[in-house]
């Protein structure tokens, strides 16, 4: 398992692969939230993550490591029933290895409760909001190489055109 570390308990990889997440997640999230109902439980407070963090067995981070080093994995939390599967499966792949081939360094795990941390807390943390709705988060993905790489110009054309 390329994602745990005899010494460290959790390796480089999947840090940087969670790095990657985090760093492409806002235009990501128009296909793991595709509706306008996606974000009615996408609000602080709810059962549901809403700001950008992650954990070990930390159930109120967006990726959530389960506390099983040597069998480590990951956990995408946001994401809701409406979700294509085949998008979010690649666009989540295809982010987490931009992140190992790029070594992108993730803002540090927390044990915390985020939803209970204060704004200034969670700022001082680097820890942000997803899009609050839709077409904020239409935007991210517009906007996105990232996106148009993985998925296709077309792709995004088309998602947009739909939504």
């Amino acid at each position: 398992n390329i994602f745990s570390d005899e010494e460290k308990g959790i390796s480089d990889s999947l840090r940087y692969f969670v790095g990657g997440i985090l760093e492409h997640v806002d235009a990501m999230t128009a296909f793991f939230n595709p509706t306008t109902n996606s974000y009615k439980r996408l609000v602080p407070g709810h059962e549901a993550p809403v700001f950008k963090s992650w954990g070990v067995a930390n159930r109120t981070a967006l990726i959530r490591v389960p506390g099983y080093e040597k069998k480590a994995r990951i956990e995408y939390r946001a994401a809701d029933g409406a979700t294509n599967i085949y998008f979010a499966k690649a666009l989540l792949l295809a982010a987490g290895l931009d992140g190992i081939r790029k070594k992108i360094e993730p803002i540090p795990p927390t044990t915390k409760n985020v939803e209970k941390l204060t704004s200034e807390e969670r700022k001082e943390m680097g820890i942000t909001q997803l899009p609050s709705d839709l077409n904020e988060a239409l935007d991210f993905m517009e906007k996105s190489q990232f996106i148009q790489e993985v998925l296709g110009k077309e792709v995004v054309d088309i998602y947009l055109d739909v939504k």
